[in-house]
C-alpha cells in the first residue's frame, strides 16, 4: 500500500466515517440560534468521502460539497447514489482558495480541521472571502478547529477502530511537532487495514496551519466581512465570551456571520493584498 491516504477514499471513508447524527444535531442547534431564517441549503469545503454530504441529505438537507481530489469526489459521487440522496446532495471538484458557485447557500460547513491545510493566513482569507461570495446575506460559515497546543502539553496520540463490509481499520492520529515560529504543525496518520485475511499499514505525516486563537480572530477580522458570533465546544454548548481560548479545549466549533454583501468581495487581489 501506497502512503497517500487520500487517494485511498474508501479506507479514508471507513476510517472518519462515524455515524454523523449526533454531531448534525448539534450543528443544527447551533444554526437554528444564529442563522434568521430556515436552513434549506448547505455548502461542504473540502467534502472529502462524502460523510457529511450524506448525513446532511438524509436530514432533509440540500448539500453540495466539492474537494480538490478527484479521487474523493469520484467516491462521494458514488456512495451518495449508494445511499440513494444523489437528489439532495452533489460533489464537485473545487479549490478552497478560490470556490465560485452561481447559487447562494444558506450556510456553509469545515469540519474536521479541514481548515488546516491552507497553511499560508492569506490563502485562509481568499478562502474566506470565496466562501462569503458563496452564502446569502447573514449567512453562516461553521468551522471546527483545534487550536495550537505547547510542545510541552501535546496529548498523546488517538486511536480508534472502524469496521464495514469486512474491512477493520485502527487508525492512530498524533500531533509530532508544533513550530510556534512556522506557524505550523506535524502530524502523523496511520492506519492499519485488516480485509480479507490480509494486513496492511498506510502511513503518512501531514503538515498543518496552526493557529491561535488571538491570530486565527484577527484573520478573520481583517477580511473584514466575517463576524465572529460564537464558539461552541465539542459537546455543542457556547464557550463564554472571555474565556481563554485555546488548543486544551480540543476541536471546537467557531460561528461566522457573514456581514457585508457579496458585491463588495470581487477581487481575490484586494483581500490578500497582492497586486
Amino acid at each position: 500500500m501506497t502512503s497517500d491516504l487520500y487517494n485511498h477514499p474508501f479506507y479514508y471513508d471507513l476510517a472518519f466515517g462515524w455515524d454523523q447524527t449526533e454531531e448534525i444535531k448539534g450543528l443544527e442547534k447551533i444554526w437554528k440560534k444564529h442563522y434568521p431564517r430556515e436552513v434549506k441549503t448547505v455548502l461542504e469545503p473540502a467534502c472529502g468521502s462524502g460523510r457529511v454530504l450524506v448525513a446532511l441529505a438524509q436530514h432533509g438537507y440540500s448539500a453540495l460539497g466539492y474537494d480538490i481530489n478527484p479521487n474523493m469526489v469520484e467516491f462521494a459521487r458514488e456512495k451518495l447514489i449508494k445511499e440513494g440522496v444523489e437528489k439532495k446532495a452533489k460533489a464537485v471538484e473545487g479549490d478552497m482558495v478560490n470556490f465560485t458557485w452561481e447559487g447562494k447557500f444558506d450556510i456553509s460547513l469545515n469540519l474536521i480541521n479541514s481548515l488546516g491545510y491552507l497553511l499560508e493566513p492569506d490563502l485562509v482569507k481568499e478562502h474566506l472571502a470565496s466562501t462569503a461570495r458563496c452564502l446569502r446575506e447573514n449567512g453562516l460559515y461553521i468551522i471546527q478547529i483545534s487550536f495550537r497546543i505547547p510542545q510541552e502539553e501535546l496529548p498523546k496520540q488517538q486511536t480508534w477502530v472502524e469496521q464495514k463490509e469486512g474491512v477493520s481499520i485502527e487508525t492512530t492520529w498524533q500531533v509530532l511537532k508544533e513550530n510556534q515560529e512556522k506557524k505550523l504543525s506535524q502530524h502523523r496518520c496511520i492506519m492499519k487495514v485488516k480485509e480479507k485475511g490480509v494486513e496492511g499499514k498506510l502511513e503518512e505525516e501531514h503538515t498543518m496551519a496552526s493557529w491561535t486563537y488571538p491570530s486565527f480572530k484577527k484573520a478573520i477580522q481583517e477580511t473584514g466581512f466575517w463576524e465572529l458570533l460564537a464558539i461552541y465546544n465539542e459537546n455543542f454548548q457556547e464557550v463564554e465570551k472571555g474565556k481563554t481560548i485555546d488548543g486544551k479545549q480540543g476541536n471546537l466549533y467557531l460561528v461566522l456571520g457573514k456581514r457585508w454583501p457579496a458585491n463588495l468581495l470581487s477581487s481575490r487581489e484586494n483581500i490578500s493584498g497582492k497586486k
